[in-house]
């Protein structure tokens, strides 16, 4: 986590990650993050719970795992397959 908040504060605007044509810098990705883990603690996430993330492979999934993060969660995989 601590270095992709660096690369936030470093290059903002910088290519994160590029998903079916769409392109994502890395404040994007921290916007995205950020509303995840607001809705999980508004949810009543407390640091140290577990989330489980059923998601398929896209910039959802990277979201919310971030988001998990920031909020204070350990992230608990999920094979969709």
């Amino acid at each position: 986590m601590a270095a992709f908040l660096h690369a936030v504060d470093r290059t903002p605007e910088k290519l994160c990650l590029v998903f079916e044509g769409e392109r994502y810098s890395y404040a994007r990705f921290r916007g995205l993050a950020v509303g995840w883990a607001g809705v999980l603690r508004r949810w009543g996430l407390q640091r140290g719970d577990r989330v489980a993330l059923f998601l398929e492979n896209g910039p959802a999934f990277l979201a919310a795992y971030l988001g998990t993060q920031l909020a204070g969660g350990i992230v608990v995989l999920v094979n969709t397959q």
